[in-house]
C-alpha cells in the first residue's frame, strides 16, 4: 500500500457513500441527476484540485513530516490567497479582515 492508495480508496467510498445516500433520500430520479455528465463535469476541477492535496498531504506524512508542521504550511495559502485575489481580482479587504486573517495564520 502507497499513500495514494489511500486517497483512491477514500475518494472511492466517498462516491459510494454519496450514491447510497442519494438513492435514500431523492431516489432513482435523484441518482440520474447526480450522475449527469454536466453536474459531475461542473465539480470536476475542484474534485482535481481536492485530490492532489490529498496526496501531497499523505506524500507528505511519507516523507516523515509531522502533522503540526503540515497544518502550519497548510494555514499559509490563506493570506497568499488573499493577497492574489487583491492584485489579481481588484478585492478590496477591510483592516478587521485582514487581522482577522493575521490572527487566524498566527
Amino acid at each position: 500500500i502507497v499513500p495514494q492508495s489511500m486517497v483512491a480508496m477514500n475518494s472511492f467510498v466517498s462516491i459510494i457513500v454519496a450514491s447510497l445516500m442519494t438513492l435514500s433520500t431523492e431516489g432513482l430520479g435523484g441518482l440520474s441527476i447526480a450522475w449527469t455528465f454536466s453536474k459531475i463535469w461542473r465539480a470536476f476541477p475542484v474534485a482535481i484540485l481536492f485530490s492532489l492535496s490529498s496526496t501531497s498531504i499523505t506524500w507528505a506524512y511519507a516523507l516523515s513530516i509531522s502533522a503540526s508542521v503540515a497544518t502550519v504550511l497548510g494555514y499559509v495559502y490563506m493570506p497568499a490567497s488573499a493577497l492574489a485575489s487583491r492584485w489579481i481580482f481588484g478585492r478590496y479587504y477591510m483592516w478587521l479582515e485582514w487581522f482577522a486573517l493575521l490572527l487566524v495564520t498566527l
